[in-house]
C-alpha cells in the first residue's frame, strides 16, 4: 500500500524553493505510509534519463525530463511531450509499484487532469491539498473563465480537500462544491530549525520571501527602515531569497541602506535554519499569503514576528508570538518595529517554540494526512 502523489508546484535546480512547502508535505507523510511522488521536470540537458530515487525509506522521487528550448514551437513540443511523459510515468508506475491506495494531487492546475485520469483508470480516491492564494477575492476576479471551469471539475470531483488555513478553506467553499474538507497546516522541520543563543552587536531582523511586489510588498518595508534608519542605527536588515530584484538593489543603494540592508541570496535549507536562528525577529509584509512557512520556520527557532493580518497568518500569529498589522500600512510596520527593536526579548522563545513543535512537526503533520488518507479509504 503506498500514496502517489501529483505535485503541480516542485522545486528543481533553477528554482530550489518553488513548492518545497509541497516537497515538505510529502515527507511528513512518508513518515507514515509509503510515497511515490510523479513529476516532469523541463531541462535544457537533451536526453536526460528519468531517475527513481529513494529519498529516503518509505519516500520514493520520479522524475522524467523535457527538453526544451527557446522559440514557440519547442516550448509548444515540450508541452506535448510533457504530457506523454506524465502517461508513460503512470504506466512505469503500475508496473513497478502496483496502483496506488490513493492519488493525492499537490495544488489543482495544471496537474488536477492528470490526476482525474488516474482515477477514474484506477479507480481509486482522489485527495486535493490546496496552497494556492489565487481563490482570494482579489486574485480570483484576475483569472480567466477557462481556469475557472478548470478548478471546478478538478475540485468537484476530488473525494477530499485539504488547505493549510481556514482562511483559504472559506475561500475555496465560497467558490466551488467540497465533498469533505480539512485544514492541516505547513510543515516545519522542527529538528533543523532550532534556538541559538548567539548575541550580535546589532540587532538582527530578518525577511524570507520573492521578493515579489505584488505578494510581499518589500519595497513597503524598504520605505519604513529608511525612516527607521533616520532615527537610529542599531539594527540591521536580512534578506534572503532565490531571486535577485535589480531595482530593489537599486532603491537601496540610492537611498544609501547598504550599510543596514543586506543580501543574502539563495542558501539551502540547513544555511537558512543557521541564519535565520541568529536573527531576533522576522518581518513579512504580504498584500495575501495563505500560511508562510518562515513564520512557522521562526516559531521554531523561538522567534516573534511582525507580519500583516491577511489570509491565514491571524490564526497562528498572536500577542504572545509576535504583532499583527494591516496590509499596507507602512506607518504601522514602522511603529511595530521601533516597539520590536526594544521588546524583543521579553517574549517567551521556549514558548512559541513549544507552540511549532506541538503543532507544525513533521510527525504532527505526517499523522494528520494518515488519519484522513484512512477515512477516505474506509469509504
Amino acid at each position: 500500500m503506498y500514496i502517489l502523489h501529483i505535485p503541480s508546484w516542485f522545486p528543481d535546480e533553477s528554482k530550489p524553493f518553488t513548492g518545497n512547502f509541497i516537497e515538505k508535505h510529502i515527507e511528513a507523510i512518508s513518515l507514515c505510509i509509503p510515497s511515490v511522488t510523479l513529476r516532469v521536470e523541463k531541462t535544457v540537458e537533451p536526453h536526460k534519463p528519468m531517475e527513481d530515487r529513494l529519498l529516503s525509506p518509505n519516500n520514493r522521487l520520479i522524475t522524467y525530463y523535457v527538453h526544451q528550448k527557446d522559440g514557440f514551437l519547442h516550448r509548444f513540443r515540450a508541452k506535448i511531450m510533457t504530457q506523454f511523459m506524465y502517461q508513460k510515468g503512470s504506466v512505469y508506475i503500475e508496473k513497478n509499484y502496483g496502483i496506488p491506495a490513493l492519488i493525492h494531487l499537490h495544488v489543482a492546475l495544471p496537474m488536477g487532469n492528470f490526476a482525474l485520469m488516474l482515477k477514474k483508470r484506477w479507480n481509486v480516491p482522489l485527495m486535493l491539498s490546496e496552497h494556492w492564494s489565487v481563490y482570494h477575492p482579489e486574485n480570483y476576479q484576475l483569472i480567466s473563465k477557462r481556469t475557472k471551469r478548470n478548478l471546478h471539475r478538478v475540485i468537484s470531483k476530488c473525494d477530499g480537500l485539504t488547505t493549510v488555513s481556514n482562511h483559504l478553506m472559506n475561500a475555496v467553499k465560497n467558490l466551488y462544491p467540497l465533498k469533505q474538507g480539512f485544514v492541516i497546516s505547513n510543515v516545519c522541520n522542527t529538528d533543523l530549525f532550532v534556538p541559538d543563543q548567539t548575541s550580535q552587536t546589532k540587532k538582527q531582523i530578518i525577511h524570507i520571501s520573492t521578493l515579489d511586489h505584488n505578494a510581499k510588498n518589500f519595497i513597503g518595508i524598504l520605505n519604513v527602515i529608511k525612516e527607521i534608519k533616520a532615527l537610529r542605527d542599531d539594527f540591521v536588515l536580512n534578506v534572503i531569497s532565490e531571486f535577485e530584484k535589480p531595482e530593489i538593489v537599486q532603491f537601496v543603494k540610492e537611498n544609501q541602506l547598504e550599510d543596514c540592508v543586506h543580501f543574502l541570496g539563495r542558501m539551502p535549507e540547513q544555511e537558512v535554519a543557521d541564519t535565520l536562528s541568529k536573527n531576533d525577529f522576522l518581518i513579512l509584509f504580504s498584500n495575501y499569503e495563505n500560511q508562510p512557512c518562515v513564520i512557522l520556520e521562526a516559531f521554531s527557532c523561538g522567534l516573534p514576528v511582525i507580519a500583516t493580518s491577511v489570509g491565514g497568518i491571524p490564526e497562528i500569529v498572536n500577542d504572545e508570538r509576535g504583532v499583527l498589522i494591516p496590509r499596507k500600512d507602512e506607518k504601522a510596520l514602522k511603529d511595530a518595529i521601533l516597539k520590536m527593536l526594544d521588546n524583543h526579548t521579553h517574549y517567551n522563545k521556549t514558548d512559541i517554540r513549544d507552540y511549532a513543535v506541538h503543532n507544525f512537526s513533521p510527525d504532527q503533520i505526517g499523522n494528520a494526512f494518515h488519519h484522513i488518507y484512512k477515512m477516505l479509504l474506509a469509504h
